[in-house]
């Protein structure tokens, strides 16, 4: 058996003809409430859904209805009588799941049937609002948390595990010292944007995260959500432009990283100088490393584990969030530029290198022993 998207309109007469057998004989449901304005093909807002067997025999259906472009409405979800509590309809359920996770779907909600409150509890699924009759039948509104963006599942504890420790502290405090004007790329909550603001900075930031953005407003910040691949998009000009934590290899490819020096570059006023720091790829495909250190919070009750798995020319990083012993996994596709490649790309837009870290502490970078490549860049 297998999960289909029904796309032609013999599959989908018989889809109709399985609810109708499920919804209306057997649960006595009115035919027409059960079949709606959102039963037919070619709705780009609408996937119809079939579990079928040998290529046209369908034992299982669901509608999904998109509400906006974070959210699915899962229903007229069912498995046929002779098949129900074998497990079928979980792996039904489990693979329309996968299918909108693929497409970065946020959140699935449901209008549960109340007899299959249980089924959509163990599939992860919570309870919101109180319970209602529909069709005359008792309903309960679920809700399934699908997708989280990369940093969306550890906002709330950012600070914690990735602290504007001393150290770093020090050093941005060394590299905006005389300067009057801060863009922070990837600015997460905020902290470095706060950081150069305390020091009469003209202080700004914006990051790809709602969640962070979130944050980083509740103090008071100059911050905006965006992706930096619309860097030339930002009217203002600074000078310093930082894009630290990594956050550079989160662009998709070699012509990305090119387009983010010729943008940074016409950001800056003369002389304005623009710092990054990345993981030293280098040194991790070389040697090929596939986990970082574990990081954790002053008093280890939150931890963050990191791995590297090789995917073509990216990498995939992935994490496991424990608060409270109960785990978090993400993932998030990274490119792993090397510092070879951060360096020639800067050179086409004549970025004048005044300096390459190993680290904040000012170590020298070694392309073999620096696990941060650390770089400060003039116009």
């Amino acid at each position: 058996m297998k999960t289909i998207i029904v796309d032609n309109q013999n599959l989908f007469e018989k889809v109709l003809d399985l609810r109708h057998q499920i919804f209306v004989k057997e649960q006595g449901v009115d035919p027409s409430i059960e079949q709606d304005q959102y039963d037919v093909l070619g709705n780009p807002s609408v996937d119809h859904f079939g579990l079928v067997i040998k290529e046209d025999v369908v034992i299982g259906t669901c509608r999904c209805i998109k509400i906006d472009e974070h959210t699915i409405q899962l229903g007229r979800f069912a498995v046929h009588s002779l098949l129900r509590h074998q497990g079928i309809g979980l792996k039904f359920l489990r693979n329309i799941h996968s299918y909108y996770y693929s497409k970065k779907v946020e959140s699935v909600v449901i209008q549960a049937q109340h007899h299959a409150i249980n089924f959509y509890t163990n599939a992860g699924y919570e309870p919101f609002g109180d319970t209602y009759l529909e069709a005359g039948i008792i309903h309960q509104d679920m809700k399934l948390t699908l997708y989280q963006h990369f940093y969306t599942r550890f906002s709330a504890v950012y600070d914690q595990i990735f602290p504007l420790i001393s150290v770093k502290k020090d050093f941005i405090e060394a590299f905006i010292a005389s300067k009057e004007s801060l863009l922070d790329i990837g600015c997460a909550t905020g902290e470095l944007v706060k950081l150069a603001q305390g020091h009469n900075l003209r202080a700004a930031g914006f990051d790809l995260d709602e969640k962070m953005i979130t944050i980083a407003l509740n103090k008071n910040l100059h911050v905006w959500q965006m992706d930096m691949v619309h860097l030339n998009t930002v009217s203002e000009k600074f000078d310093a432009i930082t894009c630290v934590g990594n956050t550079l290899a989160h662009l998709e490819s070699l012509e990305a990283l090119d387009a983010f020096f010729k943008d940074t570059k016409a950001l800056l006023t003369d002389s304005g100088q623009l710092l990054i720091q990345v993981v030293n790829y280098h040194k991790i495909l070389k040697q090929d490393i596939n986990q970082l250190p574990t990081l954790y919070n002053h008093n280890k009750r939150i931890s963050l584990e990191r791995r590297y798995e090789g995917n073509d020319s990216k990498l995939h990083f992935k994490n496991i969030l424990t608060i409270s012993k109960i785990q978090y996994h993400s993932s998030v596709e990274l490119y792993p530029f090397s510092p070879q490649q951060i360096r020639e790309a800067a050179s086409k837009y004549k970025f004048k290198i005044i300096n390459e870290y190993g680290s904040y502490q000012g170590d020298g970078f070694n392309p073999t022993d620096s696990f941060q490549y650390i770089l400060v860049l003039e116009k």
